[in-house]
């Protein structure tokens, strides 16, 4: 069933994306042209503005196998500067999104606004979707101010999106003092039981949410958006410390939690362990517990993974909940040689973790971007066990203090 509906999805937006590119109807709402960032938005209009971080220089601190390896899906640069974080207020701002590939913020002037507008691998403003877009729907009218966490795609149903590139977004609008001064909050989707739980954790009331990817078109009175949170890719340390602040308090304490756990993706239909079975049998060996994150609450993968002392996995959103581990906590993250991505390298290193990685090199090759994601992986054993053994040799003792808390600097 799962499969159907996810397919009925892809088909459903695929003849609605040619629809809304070839039959003209409400044109006005239609955007006239682009402010190219900010800074013009607000020289022309006026328009109140927060920078709540400054722009600040940014590099990786990943292994270069990994950085000229992640090329072949998108290229990050090692080295670049983090954008200022802002949050701007937009009079009678539109928002419009294809829940796939854009959201575009509108002024008042019918105008899309760089900075504030995403389109997924392009960071000119006039190259937004909807500028390719013929149909237009009636924007669902707000009363009083909104503030918007869309992404365009992926934060819709996927977890590390939602974690880093929409919540923390709350914090910027938090930071500026405007929180308690709004009236709505539009989100990607609110149906998956870690999007429940995450706002309800940080405050906010179902009576004031809006399902973005449902709605399409918004406009309120007063429409507030930030920038992006990872606009050259990196994540933010300010990000990773806001998600530390916000969930481990809530930490739902398990009985005996795993300190050495095995994250298995047996309820994912991309990037399985093939040989899953004689991998979780080598683990045992050392200690590790095999876990399913779907079968725990939020606040449950949250306490198993602040007690962690050592996790195995293979590349995945559950690995996001790295950003809860105590400081020096071991990683190993599996990958296939096709699709290799530096997400969680990236926050290993920005949360104190002792990284590690194994690349399987299996056939049949994947031949383009789709197989590449979805290629499953078949780990060898003789790497694994070598690097399990040399990584719990390096446990730190400070990992069975299961009840500090790291705070990043």
């Amino acid at each position: 069933m799962l499969q159907i509906s996810k397919l009925y999805t892809r088909i459903h937006r695929k003849i609605n994306r040619i629809l809304e590119r070839h039959i003209p109807y409400n044109q006005t709402y239609k955007p006239t042209g682009h402010y190219n960032n900010i800074s013009d938005y607000v020289a022309a209009t006026g328009a109140a503005c927060v920078e709540v971080y400054p722009p600040e220089e940014s590099t990786l601190d990943i292994p270069e196998e990994l950085l000229v390896g992640s090329k072949n899906y998108n290229s990050i640069p090692r080295t670049g500067v983090q954008h200022a974080a802002v949050v701007t207020a937009v009079n009678r701002g539109r928002l419009y999104t294809d829940a796939t590939h854009f959201a575009a913020v509108i002024s008042e002037d019918n105008k899309v606004i760089g900075d504030l507008s995403l389109h997924v691998g392009t960071t000119q403003p006039e190259e937004n979707g909807i500028f390719r877009k013929s149909y237009f729907t009636t924007p669902l009218g707000l009363k009083g101010n909104a503030f918007h966490t869309l992404i365009g795609g992926s934060g819709e149903n996927n977890y590390f999106h939602w974690m880093f590139d929409s919540l923390p977004r709350m914090h910027l609008l938090e930071k500026a003092g405007l929180l308690h001064k709004m009236d709505w909050f539009v989100v990607p989707k609110h149906n998956l039981p870690y999007q429940k739980d995450t706002l309800r954790l940080l405050g906010i009331p179902n009576t004031k949410i809006v399902e973005g990817h449902d709605v399409h078109h918004v406009q309120a009175d007063t429409m507030y958006a930030s920038t992006f949170v990872r606009n050259i890719e990196h994540i933010p340390m300010w990000a990773c410390q806001y998600l530390r602040d916000k969930f481990l308090p809530i930490a739902q304490k398990i009985i005996q939690p795993p300190k050495r756990i095995y994250i298995s993706r047996q309820d994912s239909d991309a990037r399985n362990v093939t040989n899953e079975v004689q991998v979780i049998a080598l683990l045992e060996k050392y200690g590790f517990k095999k876990v399913v994150l779907s079968d725990f609450t939020f606040a449950e993968q949250v306490s198993m993974f602040q007690s962690a002392e050592a996790i195995v996995g293979p590349h995945g959103a559950g690995l996001t909940n790295l950003v809860f581990c105590q400081k020096g906590t071991q990683v190993i993250e599996l990958f296939a040689k096709e699709y290799l991505l530096t997400l969680y390298t990236d926050l290993a290193t920005k949360v104190g973790l002792d990284y590690n990685y194994l690349i399987s090199h299996t056939y049949p090759k994947a031949t383009n971007l789709r197989q590449a994601m979805n290629k499953g992986i078949q780990v060898p054993l003789d790497k694994l066990e070598e690097l399990v053994q040399g990584v719990l040799t390096r446990t730190p003792e400070v990992m069975e203090q299961s009840e500090q808390k790291l705070k990043v600097v």
